[in-house]
Order: C-alpha cells, then sequence, then structure tokens
C-alpha cells in the first residue's frame, strides 16, 4: 500500500509514448483467467455477481464493475454468456469512455453509455454491435476467445464479440448486464448458463488491430471482485493479482474457498476502529455484513485487482505496468526503515516509568506506512499476540513519529514493577495489504481441504514470500465496545468454531492448511451456530514488509500509592443511537490507598442511564440535572493491584452534540503520580467526521535543510461527506517556504501552491469523501534561512455536510528552525571612536563548522526595527562605521547618528542606534550583540565639531590618542598595530555566542 486510491478513474493519461509491448494469444482476459483450462475438476464456477441494489459492508455494491486501459485506436472485444436470444432478454454490455466514475467499488455510472453490445455507438470509428454478437455459447468458447473484433479473422472453437473502437487513450469502464431469464448461478465450469443475476463466462480483451485475434495481456482489472456461486460445497481455486499503492504485487490463491455469494477486494488497512487500524475479523448480522460495532468502519476498496499474472517478467506485466503509471503507482516497491527509536516515561522523561502509566515512544521511518511495537514480558518472547505482552500498531508514513502507550499489556493489565528492563522492538513497515474475504461460509468442507488462502508477493525484496498475518479472537475497541471474549472466541462461543489456532501475528506460511474453520450452511445472521463460521462476518487477512527490529529497553518502577483511571466512549453516534462507554479504577501502588473517592462526570439531561457489568455489591445512579454518576459499593480503600475494570454505561445519543465525560479518582493520601487520576473522552453527534492529521515533521531542523512530513484526511464518520474541501498551511511570514514538493497523492489529485501565502489546495479531489475513507500525501520543502523561528503547518478540512466533530478538522504540526547546540558562532564585538567618526570592530569564530558564506550583518534600532543590513562581510574580523555616520574621500567624518544640520547648526535629534544598537552576525548561525555608542573625550569625540550629546549610557575605557589620517591609511596603520585593539581610543561592546 501506500496511499488512498478513491479517484483514480480520472486518470486519462495519454500514454501515446509507451510503445505497445507483449502482445499475446487469442485467449480471452475474463473468466476464463478465473476458471482456466487448469482448473480443478471438483472445482466451481464463482460467477460475476449484477445485484447493484445491494452493497457489501455498506461499502461495496453488489455488481462486477471492470476497468480496461485502451490506447485510442485499439479494439475492446467482449462477450457474455447472457446473451445469445438475439432480443431484449439478452443481457446488453455497456463501456463508458474515460471519466470519473467515483469511488471504487461503488462507482456512480454516468446516466449513458458511450457503447453498447446491442445498440453500438454514435461515436466515429470501426465498431461491431448488434443482437448476434458478444454471446459465449460454450465452454470451448470461454477457453478459446473471441474471434477477431471485426469477425474477419476466426479462432478455433471462438466467438463473434462484438467490439468497440477506443477513440482516446485511457481507461475505459465497463458493466455485464444480466438476462431476463435463467435464474442464479449454478456452480458449473463445464456450463456457461444464462443468469438473471450474474453473468457466467465473459471477456474484455483489447485488440491492437480490427483483423487482430492477438489480445494484449494485462489491461483488465477491478477494484472489487463481487463472485456467486450459487451454493455452499462449491469450492472456487481462482486466483486474483493485487497491487499495493506502495508498487507491491500479490498473488492470492482462494485454494478451495467455499462462498456462497461473497466479496473479495484489498486496502491499506482492512477494517478501522475510530480512524485506527484493527487488524480483527469483524462480525456482522447479514449476508451484506453490516451493523459493525459502534465506531468500527471498513474503508472503501482501494488496489487494483489484475485477473492475469502481472509479476515481473510475466507477459502481462508490461502491459499492467501502464495502468500503473496511469494510478501514480510505482513500478519498484521501496524498502522500509525505521530509526531514532526511542521510549520517555509519561512523567519521568527517561526510560523509566511506573506501573500503569505507560509513556511514549519516538521514532522516525522512510518509506513506510504503518508502524508495529511488540513490548516482551519476558524479553524472550515477542509474540505480538502474547496477552502477556503488549502490540502497539497504527499508521506511520515517512517522517517522525509519537507513540502513547498506556502502561497495560495485551489482556489490559499493568506491567509489574521489576529491577529488571522489559525489551521492546520496533518495526517499520511498507507493502502492507489487507485481503477481506466478505460472508464466505467456508474455507474447506468435506474432502476439499481449503484453509488459505495462499497469498505471495511478487515483486520487491523477498519475491516469493508467503507470510501472511490473521487475528481471528475476541476484542474490545476504542470505544470500550466488546466483540467476543477478549483475547478469546470471537463469537463468544464454541461454536461455530474459527481455525486452530485462531491468530499468527508472527506470520505464518500461507502455503499450509492454517486457517480452516468450522463449516456450516448459509445462515446470513451473526455467528449462527449451525452456520459455517465465516458467515456474516468481514474475515481479515494481511500481510506486509518489515524492517529488521530496533531493540531497546524500558523500566518500571512501583510507586507507594498511585491511583488511576481511564474512560472510554463510542467516538460517533447518530441521534437515537445508544452510547456505549466504559469506567475503570484502580490502585497501581505498592501500598493500599485509603480515603478513595471516584467519580464519573456524564452531560447533563441525558434522562436514563444504565449500567452493567458492575461488581458484586456496587451499584451506580445517574443524576439527569448535574450529569454526576454516583457509585455505591466501591471500597474506600483500595488494596495494591485492587481494580474495577470495565464498568459500561449506556444511553440514548441526543440531538446534538459533543457530549464530554470524565473520570476522576482521588485520595487523602499522597498520590505520587497524579497524572493518571482524570481520564476523559467524547462523543460526537452526526454522521460525518472529517478529520485532518499532520504527522512525521521534525520537531526542530536547520534553517535551510530539508523538511518533510505527512499529511492524512478521513472521514470518521458513517455517510458521505458532500464537497470536501483539504488545504494545507506552510508556515507564515518569513518561515513561508519557496516552494512544497509534493508526492504520494491520491490518484487523480494534484496540489496548487502558492509561495506568497502558503497555502497549498487539493485538487482533483472526489466530489465526495466516502464513509471511512483514508487519503494522505507526503511533502517536503528547504527550510527559510529564519533561525530561531517556529514554523507551523496546518492543515484543514472542510465539507458541506454537517461535521459532527469539528475540532478535529485542523491539526498543526511546529518545527524549531534552530542550529543544533554543537554549531555556532562566538563573536567579540567593540563600539570605537575614530577620527571623531564611529565605528565598531569586530571578530567572528566559526565553531562546530566550516561556513560556506560571508557574513551577514543586521544593526537593529531600539524599536527591534532592522536599521541597516549589510551583506557579504569579512568572517575572520572587520571594521565598520556606525549607521547614520558619514566620512568624505580623506575619511573626515560629515555626517552622525543623532544630529542633523539645521539652518546652519547641528541640531541633536532622536537616533534608533544611540546610546546603544544591537546588531545581528549572520553566517547560518547567528548570534547578537549589544553595543553602546562611543563616548566622547577629550582626544576622540565621535559628535559633530563643538558639540557633546548628554544621552544617557555613556562610559568606557580610557582613551587613547589616535592620529586623524584618511581611512585607507588609518586602516593601514591599525593592522599594523596589530587592529584596533593596540589603536582604540574609546571602545563599548561585548562577545557573543549564538542563542539556543
Amino acid at each position: 500500500m501506500r496511499k488512498s486510491n478513491l479517484r483514480p478513474f480520472n486518470q486519462l493519461l495519454l500514454l501515446a509514448g509507451l510503445t505497445l509491448l507483449g502482445a499475446g494469444q487469442a485467449l480471452a482476459e475474463g473468466s476464463r483467467e478465473l476458471h482456466p483450462a487448469s482448473y480443478p475438476a471438483g472445482g466451481a464456477r464463482s460467477n460475476l455477481d449484477i445485484q447493484p441494489g445491494q452493497r457489501y459492508l455498506d461499502r461495496v455494491k453488489r455488481v462486477g464493475f471492470l476497468y480496461v486501459y485502451a490506447e485510442a485506436g485499439e479494439y475492446i472485444a467482449l462477450g457474455s454468456s447472457n446473451r445469445g436470444n438475439g432480443d431484449s432478454s439478452d443481457g446488453d454490455i455497456l463501456v463508458y469512455d474515460p471519466q470519473d466514475f467515483g469511488i471504487p467499488g461503488d462507482e456512480t455510472l454516468p446516466g449513458s453509455a458511450d457503447f453498447s453490445c446491442t445498440n453500438g455507438t454514435t461515436a466515429s470509428g470501426n465498431h461491431s454491435a448488434g443482437s448476434s454478437l458478444g454471446y459465449i455459447p460454450s465452454r470451448a468458447a470461454e477457453l478459446a476467445g473471441a474471434n477477431s473484433a471485426d469477425n474477419s479473422t476466426t479462432v478455433t472453437d471462438g466467438y463473434a464479440p462484438c467490439a468497440y473502437q477506443a477513440p482516446v487513450t485511457g481507461i475505459y469502464g465497463v458493466l455485464f448486464g444480466a438476462a431476463s431469464s435463467g435464474g442464479g448461478p449454478t456452480g458449473s465450469v463445464a456450463t456457461t448458463d444464462r443468469s438473471s443475476n450474474t453473468v457466467a463466462a465473459w471477456e474484455v480483451s483489447v485488440r491492437a488491430a480490427a483483423g487482430s485475434v492477438s489480445n494484449i495481456p494485462g489491461r483488465l482489472y477491478s477494484y472489487a471482485f463481487i463472485g456467486f456461486t450459487g451454493g455452499n460445497d462449491r469450492p472456487v481455486y481462482s486466483s486474483l493479482y493485487y497491487v499495493t499503492r506502495d508498487g507491491y504485487r500479490y498473488r492470492q490463491d482462494l485454494r478451495g474457498l467455499d462462498p456462497n455469494g461473497y466479496l473479495l477486494y484489498a486496502n491499506t488497512f482492512g477494517f478501522l476502529d475510530n480512524g485506527e487500524p484493527l487488524y480483527k475479523t469483524i462480525r456482522g448480522n447479514n449476508a451484506q455484513v453490516s451493523n459493525l460495532p459502534a465506531g468500527v468502519t471498513a474503508p472503501p476498496a482501494e488496489y487494483p485487482i489484475f485477473f492475469s499474472d502481472i509479476a515481473p517478467g510475466q507477459p502481462a506485466a508490461s502491459e499492467a505496468e501502464k495502468i500503473l503509471q496511469a494510478l501514480s503507482i510505482p513500478l519498484v516497491p521501496p524498502s522500509p526503515q525505521i530509526a531514532n527509536v526511542q521510549f520517555r516515561g509519561r512523567s519521568s522523561g527517561t526510560t523509566t516509568t511506573t506501573i500503569g502509566v505507560g509513556g511514549t515512544f519516538s521514532f522516525t521511518t522512510t518509506d513506510t506506512v504503518s508502524y508495529q511495537i511488540v513490548i516482551s514480558r519476558d524479553g524472550v518472547d515477542f509474540d505480538p499476540a502474547n496477552p502477556a505482552n503488549r502490540q502497539l500498531t497504527g499508521i506511520a508514513f515517512s517522517g517522525s513519529h509519537e507513540v502513547t502507550w498506556n502502561g497495560l499489556d495485551n489482556d489490559q493489565l499493568p506491567f509489574p514493577a521489576r529491577p529488571e528492563p522489559y525489551a521492546f522492538r520496533a518495526y517499520g513497515r511498507n507493502g502492507e495489504v489487507h485481503f477481506p474475504i466478505v460472508d464466505a461460509e467456508n474455507n474447506g468442507r468435506g474432502g476439499v481441504v481449503g484453509g488459505g488462502p495462499t497469498v505471495v508477493r511478487l515483486n520487491g525484496s523477498s519475491p516469493g514470500d508467503t507470510t501472511a498475518f490473521f487475528d481471528d479472537r475476541g476484542y474490545v475497541t476504542s470505544s470500550g465496545v466488546p466483540v467476543g471474549d477478549l483475547n478469546g472466541l470471537l463469537c463468544g462461543a464454541a461454536t461455530p468454531a474459527p481455525a486452530s489456532p485462531a491468530y499468527n501475528l508472527v506470520g505464518v506460511d500461507s502455503t499450509t492448511v492454517y486457517r480452516r474453520w468450522q463449516d456450516g450452511n448459509n445462515a446470513n445472521s451473526d455467528c449462527n451456530s449451525s452456520a459455517g463460521w465465516g458467515d456474516a462476518k468481514a474475515v481479515n487477512l494481511w500481510t506486509y514488509f518489515l524492517t529488521p527490529p530496533h531493540s531497546a529497553d524500558l523500566y518500571i518502577e512501583g510507586l507507594p500509592v498511585d491511583l488511576s483511571t481511564s474512560v472510554t466512549v463510542t467516538a460517533l453516534a447518530e441521534p437515537g443511537d445508544p452510547v456505549q462507554g466504559s469506567v475503570s479504577f484502580a490502585n497501581y501502588g505498592i501500598n493500599p490507598a485509603s480515603g478513595v473517592t471516584y467519580q464519573l462526570q456524564l452531560p447533563a439531561g441525558l434522562g436514563s442511564v444504565s449500567f452493567s457489568n458492575l461488581p458484586a455489591g456496587v451499584s451506580a445512579s445517574y443524576d439527569n440535572g448535574s450529569g454526576v454518576v454516583s457509585f455505591s459499593g466501591l471500597p474506600t480503600t483500595l488494596a495494591s493491584g485492587e481494580a474495577y475494570t470495565g464498568m459500561v454505561f449506556t444511553y440514548t445519543a441526543p440531538a446534538s452534540g459533543p457530549l464530554p465525560v470524565q473520570s476522576s479518582i482521588d485520595t487523602t493520601l499522597l498520590d505520587y503520580e497524579p497524572i493518571n487520576d482524570t481520564a476523559s473522552a467524547v462523543t460526537a453527534i452526526g454522521t460525518v467526521d472529517m478529520q485532518a492529521r499532520v504527522s512525521g515533521v521534525a520537531a526542530s531542523v536547520e534553517p535551510g535543510s530539508a523538511v518533510s512530513g505527512s499529511v492524512e484526511f478521513s472521514n470518521l464518520g458513517v455517510d458521505d461527506a458532500i464537497d470536501p474541501t483539504y488545504t494545507i498551511q506552510f508556515g507564515a511570514g518569513a518561515t513561508i517556504p519557496a516552494a512544497v514538493q509534493f508526492s504520494n497523492l491520491p490518484a487523480g489529485a494534484s496540489v496548487s501552491y502558492d509561495a506568497n501565502t502558503g497555502i497549498a489546495t487539493l485538487l482533483g479531489m472526489p466530489a465526495t469523501a466516502p464513509a471511512a475513507a483514508y487519503y494522505s500525501l507526503d511533502f517536503s520543502f528547504e527550510a527559510r534561512a529564519a533561525e530561531g523561528e517556529t514554523m507551523t503547518i496546518t492543515a484543514q478540512v472542510g465539507t458541506a455536510s454537517t461535521d459532527a466533530n469539528p475540532a478535529n478538522d485542523t491539526d498543526a504540526a511546529e518545527t524549531v528552525l534552530a542550529y543544533p547546540p554543537s554549531r555556532r558562532i562566538d563573536v567579540t564585538a567593540n563600539a570605537v571612536c575614530v577620527n571623531d567618526t564611529p565605528y565598531l570592530e569586530y571578530s567572528i569564530t566559526p565553531v562546530g563548522f566550516t561556513p560556506g558564506n560571508l557574513a551577514t550583518v543586521e544593526w537593529l534600532g531600539s524599536d527591534d526595527s532592522t536599521v541597516q543590513t549589510l551583506v557579504d562581510q569579512p568572517l575572520d574580523s572587520g571594521l565598520l562605521l556606525w549607521p547614520g555616520a558619514a566620512v568624505d574621500g580623506s575619511g573626515e567624518p560629515t555626517a552622525w547618528p543623532g544630529w542633523e544640520m539645521v539652518a546652519g547648526q547641528w541640531v541633536e535629534v532622536p537616533s534608533l542606534v544611540r546610546p546603544t544598537a544591537t546588531v545581528r552576525f549572520s553566517v547560518n548561525p547567528s548570534a547578537e550583540v549589544s553595543v553602546a555608542y562611543p563616548p566622547p573625550t577629550e582626544a576622540c569625540n565621535a559628535n559633530p565639531p563643538g558639540t557633546i550629546s548628554a544621552a544617557p549610557g555613556f562610559g568606557g575605557d580610557d582613551a587613547q590618542a589616535i592620529p586623524t589620517l584618511p581611512l585607507p591609511a588609518l586602516i593601514s596603520l591599525l593592522l599594523a598595530l596589530g587592529g584596533l585593539g593596540a589603536a582604540r581610543l574609546g571602545s563599548q561592546g561585548r562577545g557573543a555566542r549564538q542563542q539556543d
């Protein structure tokens, strides 16, 4: 994976410069690839489903919409087993010219097609259409493929296709129609029966010329395969080919999967729990697997699925790569990297934390999409699934990251204190792909072994790798909603049974029988005991490419008394929905805590609030006027390690929000770690929740160096967001970068950047952001030479829909433009009077670096304004005339700061550089010094003849005599005397170092 691919279809990129490569034999691209001549004898046909009135996961239409890439003048040859009657009962085949088809897997079709197999087209070109064309009458015809586009050249057992000559180069849409008779699928591979809700045999092939019978392989793809066998005991053995957004290619072999109607697709993170990857299988309650747990959403289909083998070196690969280029997918995937991994305790700021408090892991990654951190209980077992360990995972694109850990293990119990360290390992990941298998009742049954699928990496590092991961155990969502038994049975009952073991998070060889679950019938209900375990579920299967681990230690200490509380609540709810939360209280200290009180504050006016999972003898009541929850029966003394966890409260969501909740715990004793004595959460009310997030930006960078990061936009809601807008503000004033480079954009998107305002606007994004949609991009730029400034990068998302939680529409990251302490300049500067003229002598010593430029000197006035800027000044030492002073060609003074000639008389006037001035020396880095104007003496008076300024602040060294000479001669003499230090008449100044 690399990025969300929610608008790939406006990629009309004219790839005329790419030559046609790899033309294949006259074999069909379509159902023949799914059921080739070598298909197992006991295997069943999986028809392409055509029931657009239904949607899986409320996300993917139950209709097989296809995409085909064709270059101008080429022919798209089409055929279907739903034709052949030559009348209106036939299923048509429609082609749509390149355009925006909307959300992958949930496409929005134009009002009319550009080509119909039955009715043809009004477009110019050599097309073939009519009621007698495009009929695949038999299995032999399916395997043989189509005759030439104009039917002038035939192939043995072939058929006469209908054909559309492509008017432009681009990605076309294809939709097969059902027949008006024929019923449902039969599962028969040997026959190509008509169907009123599917199509059994179908072909979409690209030909270079009208008379050609050579297909161009690799041109056909989809984003979701919607299959329908028509019943169980019909095992499927097809293979599909997927490509992630970061360019990894995978093959998926189904190996006897036994579904009825089902969905296969792929995306980056599988399923989301309040915007973060879930890495679990999810339960529904019907054939479409809808009504998911609160906060759990299914992102749209994201990765293209090819029907031909696109492994590097295969005949279809070069043609498929034209599509990948059009979709902005790299042809060679990068290798991920992770570095600078550290742990800081929540309060200590060191590698030591305390029981149940945790801390923050920080790290940087390159070419990653996610991270994984495993904290081991014994330092030997790093299995992420071990309940005694703790696994932390989440989204992490290239850049700097911080991850918070609450000090608990996978069973939500605290790691105990001990003198020995706890070891942890951190990984970066890319090439991540999740393969949801939706509503597949069985995965092997009777004599069919099943237990797959097999997943094979086809390119990048370690091609041929078959490692896969899965976790079919129960869990608790981030909103506190239990789904089955935590780390136990997903259904909460032994029947139907999952595979044994029910998880593997260290990686299983997917060529083995690793996931055969209990088979059964098709009940289309949640965890029905007579159904196959996969019924009404979206089974999650994933793989990725890992960096080598980064290993380090952390320490956990005990405290005499440390009370703790936590609270979770549904993040988003519609008015009238149930809102469920849970609250926990504990003493993680090593001594008992006395005088303990417990508080839970809910919004007032909720009406009725119910409570469950309370300990024996404990009750709770809600005050509607104040929102305060009172507990009775909880002890006033908590023993060491005593905890009351998962106490559940439920209420009906009101019409508006947000609805905050806060818990707290107190004691009459000294609590040694009060940071975890309070906790809070919030529920937003609505159906759309757009979110912006900035990540990967370093906390500080050197001026002039590269700054990089990522921006993520998502819709955490359950409904589509209308007319979303996406902007990024890069700095302000002196920190606005001159240019910003953007990469890994969502397909079809571009960025308009205004260097005057620093505002970047995303263009070409979809008109709607579907529920659970996720978009991201990377940026980089050169930091301005604005040392000491703090630059803020702000991402903002908007929508015409009502946003349930506007607070997360904006996110910002700051970076300080500063040099490291090891790099500085030491400056010595003194004010001197020479020939009644004020000068500044200085010397600069670079420390920790070799300058690549001369110095810039800025005189700053008493009002902090810049009075004078001098560039390209000497680095070692120099002599500067005071701003406002002037000399003639012989070095005689003609003007002085703070004085003006008025009516033939010198008159004192205010000056920004008297009696003192600040001077900034910049050599990247910079330093500032404060200097006082040279004081008047008998020997040298840096004021007009006959005047002495009464301005305060004068003083300095005793005067020394110095001859009055023209400036060139004066400088020569000073140098001969060893510099101004040997010829100073009067001086005021100081030394300075760079300010950190």
